[in-house]
């Protein structure tokens, strides 16, 4: 019989694809063992075979194949798994969502940001979101691209503004590009390389950095600042992806650091002598555009939406 919308739509479910089913199918992928997959449930390892040998009648299609290891997910055992990974952690979200209604809270937003935008375009965009939903919990955080994918694929944030990463799974993801940022070195207001009458990039080299752990962005654009200069890399560094940190870090010492122009005008906004100073002794970083980030498969919530459309706005 040929397979048709109507006679293919809910098939797995209508044969008998359970909970239980997608419980073992989750727990196999992650796990890669069925042993360990039964461990998580808690089932015996007996009880988990005949719920995979289900599966495999259910789909009519190998799932896996035995090694000396643990298994090998055939093609049908990876987008199985993948599918019931997914469900599960849909449902999970459902049921948060109900949890916060039931509880007389109507929606959660969770958020991601790198420093820039954070500053730039999520924090106006928290400020005309809680005027329209404030009783609608908002949850930002502030990390590195490479950290947020993570997090977005794990479904612990609905969105993020930043990069995507060049090892991030790209055909689960949709970038909305918005702008580039640029980046300019920081030092404190006083500091002896200000009292020079044109320092160089060289002249850096005597004082502490503060940078990114090793592989981050603006790490690399420091990194190949000074190699295209034909200088050394800086050897004195502190390297942590706080901003709170390095802001703190760069005022209280001679350190210099790499900061967005967006975060130091925020930060400098309505002081009333300035604290730091832009080093003019390079051209401004000039990085690879920043976007929102989300997953592809799955719609964001209708709070989640306005405030992507939000952060959108503030970047036109």
């Amino acid at each position: 019989m040929a397979l048709t919308p109507s006679n293919t739509e809910d098939r797995l479910v209508r044969r008998g694809l359970k909970t239980a089913h997608l419980r073992i199918l989750a727990a196999l992928g992650e796990t890669g063992q069925i042993s360990a997959a039964a461990a998580r449930l808690p089932i015996t390892q007996s009880a988990a075979s005949r719920l995979l040998r289900e599966v495999e009648a259910l789909a009519g299609s190998k799932l896996y194949e035995r090694t000396a290891r643990g298994v090998t997910l055939t093609q049908a055992g990876e987008i199985l798994t993948q599918s019931a990974a997914r469900t599960l952690r849909e449902l999970d979200r459902a049921d948060r969502e109900i949890g916060r209604i039931e509880n007389g809270l109507p929606g959660l937003v969770r958020v991601g940001a790198i420093s820039g935008p954070a500053m730039e375009s999520v924090l106006p965009a928290v400020g005309r979101f809680r005027a329209i939903a404030p009783r609608t919990e908002v949850q930002v955080i502030v990390e590195t691209s490479d950290t947020m994918v993570e997090s977005l694929l794990a479904d612990r944030l609905d969105f993020y503004v930043g990069r995507v990463p060049n090892t991030a799974q790209m055909h689960l993801l949709q970038f909305q590009p918005l702008k580039a940022e640029a980046f300019c070195l920081v030092v404190r207001e006083g500091h002896p390389l200000c009292a020079r009458e044109a320092p160089s990039l060289a002249d850096c080299l005597d004082y502490d950095w503060v940078l990114q752990p090793t592989g981050g962005l603006v790490r690399r654009a420091i990194e190949h600042l000074f190699m295209r200069a034909g200088l050394p890399l800086p050897e004195r560094i502190v390297s942590t992806p706080s901003l709170l940190l390095s802001l703190g870090l760069v005022r209280g010492s001679d350190a210099i650091a790499p900061f967005a122009r967006s975060v130091l005008q925020f930060d400098q906004a309505g002081r009333p002598e300035p604290t730091l100073r832009i080093l003019s002794l390079a051209p401004d970083l000039e990085l690879s555009q920043f976007g929102l980030v989300r997953r592809n498969e799955r719609p964001l919530t209708g709070a989640a939406k306005m405030f992507y459309d939000m952060v959108f706005d503030e970047n036109r």
